[in-house]
């Protein structure tokens, strides 16, 4: 094992509180690795981009990304679409993001060991108030599509990133160090979403080939494509070894430590579609994307855990299940200049159930097979810890509604707007800070001109709107043992994302 700093608030460099550590550090590596385990993150990223459906799905290209598009950008979303890609077209896409988010703790998500005052008043402006975030990232995307190499067949290959991005919640000035508050409690500095979320990363790069035929005679395209996926995360969170939000120690010594997952993995998927176009005006779309991995996916990594008087790292596997996704679109071109669109994305979030960290040290190899109350199905009694930890999701299903027009103002000039309605994923039960999401409302003002007959500039402006979500109804990990117990996600969320989409197209 290795000591490994872990960012945020250096909690362990302030000498009045390491003078003040009540918790021993254990002489045996049986208790170490037990208490390494107790103080585990599980991997939780409060990464949101400006998407549909949760947080997977990234809308490339803006109101030209859809499953009917003339153009690169169905490879990701309808391969069969491909088709209507005449010639061969090069695109080069970015979205630039600007997240802001904010959670409101109460008072009612306090969640102290039995030996904590509740009513202590470092205890309660420690972890209550409302902690901000501020957060710009890119998703990118480049696609090529050739029609030249057959008739009627049209191959592609796309590089993208539909889901990523970083999250860095703001400090808690009240407990900055060296400040009265910091040396009460420095762990505090880190905001008091903190439990949930200090900061992290997460990419998930796409890899994609595609090919479709079309069948002139019927007005029917048919499409396939693959994809290697390379998941990449980070995150850093705070976590104490009994699951409270104690900021110190019955005896007044330091209780709040740290903890980091670091874990990467490459994984497949498949997408199938199909399209029609019984007549010049109209196009209908239709496509499906397998889960990743084909199911759950598994990524290996390093657990890092820094808690008063103990460092520890160690070897870890992160397993969890992404959606499958549907998605159906209509194009209908109501004169030579004005076009109305139409897509719907329906994601199957709700085999997303949970998140585990699993021991993968030498003689640990364990699933993620659990009891209700998240120990683990293998545990003997031994304090053999084969899962280190479970964060139940529980998801329902979410979807999307997209409807917009495009108009033509001249032959090279295109103006476009859209007004989208998306749903969320995760229930009141499981919310937090680290996966904020609402019902919302996404608009969509853009235009796209074509400078020479080889190549086209496309831009727009994306906003959305995220309705204002509360519970008081949070059971995280309720009722869960030691180490997934952890605490209250109750409180206030609020987000908006703002989003620029540049793309320019090179037609050869």
């Amino acid at each position: 094992m290795s000591v490994k700093y872990i960012g945020g608030t250096a909690l362990f460099d302030n000498r009045k509180f390491r003078r003040r550590q009540a918790l021993v550090t254990p002489k045996n590596q049986l208790a170490r690795r037990t208490l390494a385990a107790l103080g585990a993150l599980a991997l939780t990223l409060g990464v949101n981009d400006a998407e549909a459906s949760g947080f997977l799905n990234a809308r490339f290209g803006a109101d030209h990304g859809n499953p009917v598009g003339a153009n690169p950008f169905s490879i990701y979303f309808n391969p069969a679409a491909i088709t209507r890609a005449q010639g061969t077209q090069l695109v080069l896409d970015n979205s630039f993001v600007y997240r802001i988010a904010s959670y409101d703790r109460p008072p009612s998500a306090l969640s102290p060991s039995p030996s904590q005052n509740p009513d202590n008043d470092v205890y309660r402006r420690a972890n209550t108030g409302k902690a901000t975030i501020g957060n710009f990232l890119a998703l990118p995307f480049i696609g090529v599509t050739t029609s030249d190499l057959a008739p009627n067949l049209t191959v592609g290959f796309a590089s993208y990133v539909p889901f990523g991005g970083v999250a860095s919640w703001g400090k808690n000035d009240n407990f900055s160090p060296g400040s009265p508050g910091g040396l009460q409690a420095p762990g505090a500095y880190d905001g008091q979403v903190r439990w949930h979320s200090i900061s992290g990363s997460i990419i998930a790069l796409y890899n994609t080939v595609a090919i479709a035929y079309r069948l002139p005679d019927y007005g029917l395209s048919f499409g396939v494509n693959a994809s290697v996926i390379y998941h990449r995360i980070e995150t850093i969170r705070a976590r104490n070894l009994n699951g409270s939000d104690d900021v110190v120690t019955e005896s007044g010594g330091l209780l709040e430590g740290r903890s980091l997952v670091e874990a990467s993995g490459v994984n497949a998927s498949l997408g199938l579609g199909v399209m029609w176009e019984p007549n010049d005006d109209l196009r209908l779309g239709l496509s499906y994307t397998t889960r990743p991995g084909f199911g759950q996916m598994e990524l290996d990594g390093k657990l890092t855990v820094r808690t008063p008087g103990l460092s520890t790292e160690y070897d870890i596997a992160l397993t969890q299940t992404y959606p499958d996704v549907i998605r159906f679109g209509v194009g209908y071109e109501v004169s030579e200049d004005v076009e109305l669109r139409a897509d719907l994305e329906y994601v199957r979030w709700s085999a997303f159930r949970r998140q585990c960290i699993l021991n993968r040290e030498p003689g640990y190899n364990a699933g993620c097979r659990l009891y209700d109350n998240g120990a683990s199905t293998y545990d003997d009694g031994s304090g053999r810890l084969d899962i280190i930890q479970v964060v139940p999701r529980n998801w329902h299903d979410a979807g999307s509604l997209r409807v917009g027009v495009g108009y033509h103002l001249t032959e090279e000039t295109e103006l476009f707007g859209s007004v989208t309605g998306d749903t969320y994923a995760p229930p009141a039960s499981t919310l937090d800070a680290t996966f904020i999401d609402s019902f919302k409302l996404v608009g969509t003002l853009g235009a796209r001109h074509f400078f020479t007959k080889s190549f086209a500039l496309g831009g727009s402006y994306n906003h959305a709107y995220f309705f204002q979500r509360s519970t008081n109804s949070s059971a995280l990990y309720s009722g869960y043992v030691r180490p997934s117990n952890s605490p209250s996600g109750n409180g206030t969320y609020n987000q908006q994302i703002l989003f620029v989409d540049l793309n320019g197209t090179f037609y050869f």
